[in-house]
């Protein structure tokens, strides 16, 4: 999505991704045979691990109709599989009362999407290339791809470092209160994600071609839409919060007023960061979210561990926001920086 200059060419990402699932799903199932010898959860795991690699292999594509501005290509994509895959593991569980048969059905499904829907469109747009994966080729796309993997590892560890810490010092029953209300900000997360993934592109090739005005008006709005959704969540929370989270754990938090609201303070700052990891990478200085997302790891691990064993679920809150907080200030000295090198050079 970000090698506006064609770099790599495509295929030589469709082989290197190709490769890195086999590698992942050898990975997936040593890790699965050791630890388990139920050949039912095996074949399970086998199965979603293959639906996986199709589904990898689609969001290759998506990153290249992203470039191209083509999203109603992945939207239908999106929105094809989702009814397809639905009917399918009902269809199949109904009649046959198997599990395993809707997971097939589910990796056929999403086999079918991808090669004869996906492909297809990615063949109509480009055409097919031969090039090969070389040294030089995957030096690069390691370069760029692998500080995104492991920024996205740090992500999914920063939102849950609170619901460790909080399950381990004050009880499953404090937990499962903060885990039903902090679902409800990920929600909002979804809008964050489709923003930056449509807005990426222009990014990229604004930053690219040294437009850094119109960089800075695509970063500037993606960035206050991502703060202004959620003070808008958090005035739904205040309202509502109380009803919603009674509909999901059948209780109001017995400790603590408007719980769902104070949940929600977290989220201008998450769904800015959110939005600021794609104006970073959109830059292809990829190295600095993993550093700043290591950086919101330990400050959201030492907030945790300070308050929540005496705060309970108000603790893990502070955490979230701290952490958020902290994130934003470093992506923003990041992002200031990176201009600054590209205008130097």
């Amino acid at each position: 999505m970000t090698d506006v200059k064609q770099e790599v060419p495509l295929s030589v990402y469709e082989r290197t991704r190709l490769i890195t699932s086999f590698i992942g799903m050898l990975v997936l199932m040593g890790l699965v045979v050791a630890l388990n010898d139920n050949r039912l959860v095996i074949s399970a795991v086998l199965l979603v691990g293959l639906a996986k690699t199709f589904e990898y292999q689609s969001e290759l594509f998506y990153g290249l109709f992203q470039r191209l501005y083509h999203f109603r290509v992945i939207a239908f994509s999106l929105a094809l599989k989702s009814v397809l895959v639905v009917f399918a593991i009902l269809t199949t569980v109904i009649v046959t009362g198997d599990l395993l048969a809707g997971l097939l059905a589910v990796l056929f499904v999403t086999a079918a999407v991808c090669i004869f829907y996906d492909r297809n469109r990615r063949k109509s747009l480009i055409g097919t290339g031969g090039e090969r994966l070389n040294s030089a080729s995957l030096k690069l796309i390691l370069y760029t791809g692998l500080p995104l993997g492991v920024s996205a590892l740090l992500i999914s560890l920063n939102v849950n470092i609170p619901r460790l810490i909080l399950g381990g010092y004050v009880g499953m029953s404090e937990l499962g209160y903060f885990a039903s209300a902090a679902a409800f900000v990920q929600v909002g997360s979804l809008v964050i994600i489709s923003l930056g993934q449509a807005l990426a592109p222009r990014m990229t090739v604004a930053f690219q071609a040294g437009r850094y005005a119109e960089y800075r008006k695509f970063a500037l709005a993606g960035v206050g839409f991502a703060v202004l959704t959620g003070m808008i969540g958090m005035g739904v929370a205040y309202a509502w919060g109380e009803f919603f989270l009674a509909l999901v754990v059948k209780s109001t938090h017995p400790e603590v007023q408007n719980f769902m609201f104070w949940v929600f303070l977290a989220a201008p700052f998450q769904y800015a960061m959110s939005m600021y990891g794609f104006v970073v990478s959109s830059t292809r200085r990829n190295r600095a979210l993993v550093y700043v997302n290591l950086a919101v790891s330990v400050g959201t691990a030492l907030v945790g561990w300070y308050l929540i064993p005496s705060q309970g679920s108000l603790g893990a809150v502070w955490a979230l926001v701290v952490g958020s907080m902290l994130g934003c200030a470093l992506y923003t000295i990041v992002l200031v920086k990176n201009i600054r090198d590209q205008i130097g050079s």
